[in-house]
Order: structure tokens, then C-alpha cells, then sequence
């Protein structure tokens, strides 16, 4: 529901400039009333900016194609979501030795360092507590929670942080694999999954 009201703000918007730049102010927004591409590049504006608004949808492939940039009139290509460096910043001293790592893609029967992180939040803030580190470091992306994550008194001296110059989510839903495929793309422009 935000998302189409987003897109129908952005038209609005769209329609608006275009009147103003014609001399009329009228507010139609017929689709006749602008060139494609004066219609295109709004679209695709709308897109940026959404990325911008909402860093956290990466590539925000529901805008995507809810702005109908996969068609053949107006297309740009899907921004891919940001993808981290493991290049390591200045820690403050010791820090690399008091701290239990934590990467989405890393490995629970791992030991916890930053070359071999764990990949489970719980596992590490009862590994960290168990070993008496007082910190917690998230690399960069979405940390899916599994189940819920338990924090009892004894975890009350326990820092959580994201790695410096990263951002680290911890996300409770769950994370779809869904694949789209098109359903009606003759005007419609209708996928599915």
C-alpha cells in the first residue's frame, strides 16, 4: 500500500513539473500529456530515490518493477544490493582479539574470529559471555534470526556492534527465495512467482 501510493505521489509529481514546464499548471495526467521520456526518466528518478529512501530494500525489486523499468520502453537495469568489503579498518587496539565475528555467510562450528566468523547471533553472544568477551561484531548485511534470540542477565555486559564502516541488520522475518516470472507482459507488464 505505501509502495503504491509512492508510485502514485511520484506521477502526481511528475505530472505537476510537466504542466509547469508546458505553462499550463493543469493536472492532468493523461499519459498523452508527456513525451515517454520525460515519463521514463521520472520512473526512473522515483527508483533512485526509493533506493535512497529505504537503503535497507537493497536492490528494492518491488519498486522495481512496480515502476515498470523491465519494459521495453523504458528500461534500466535493476540496481544489485550493495555488496560488502572484508577490508579491514582501524579497530581500536585489541579489539580484533576481544571480539566474536559474526558474517551472514559464515559457520557456526567455526571459532568466532574475524577470518572464520560464526554465522549464528545467538551462537556467538553465548559463545562471547562462555569465553568472557565483552563484544559482539556483525559484518555488513542481513542477519536472519532463526528462532529468538535469548539475552539473559549474564549477557548484560555484552557490546553488539556492527563492524566498523558496515552496516549489519538483524532481521526476525524470513528471508523468501522467490523466483518471477512473467505472466502478462503485453500492457500489463504482470509477473508471478
Amino acid at each position: 500500500q505505501a509502495l503504491a501510493l509512492f508510485v502514485a505521489m511520484m506521477k502526481l509529481l511528475a505530472g505537476l513539473v510537466f504542466a509547469g514546464v508546458q505553462g499550463t499548471w493543469s493536472l492532468s495526467l493523461r499519459d498523452g500529456d508527456k513525451p515517454a521520456s520525460f515519463d521514463c526518466e521520472w520512473r526512473k528518478l522515483a527508483y533512485a530515490y526509493g533506493r535512497k529512501l529505504l537503503p535497507r530494500m537493497g536492490a528494492f525489486e518491488s519498486l522495481y518493477y512496480a515502476l515498470d523499468l523491465n519494459s521495453d520502453s523504458c528500461h534500466t537495469e535493476m540496481k544489485a544490493e550493495a555488496t560488502h568489503s572484508h577490508a579491514t579498518p582501524d579497530l581500536p587496539p585489541g579489539w580484533r582479539d576481544a571480539a566474536v565475528f559474526v558474517d551472514v555467510h559464515g559457520d557456526d562450528t567455526q571459532v568466532g574470529s574475524e577470518s572464520h566468523p560464526l554465522r549464528s547471533l545467538q551462537v556467538a553472544c553465548d559463545r562471547a559471555i562462555a569465553a568472557e568477551i565483552p563484544l559482539v561484531i556483525l559484518r555488513a548485511g542481513t542477519h536472519f534470526l532463526t528462532e529468538t534470540l535469548t539475552l539473559g542477565p549474564q549477557h548484560s555486559k555484552l557490546l553488539i556492534s556492527s563492524y566498523p564502516n558496515e552496516r549489519a541488520e538483524v532481521s526476525g522475518g524470513k528471508k523468501l527465495q522467490v523466483t518471477w516470472v512473467p505472466y502478462n507482459l503485453t500492457g500489463a507488464n504482470i509477473w508471478v512467482s
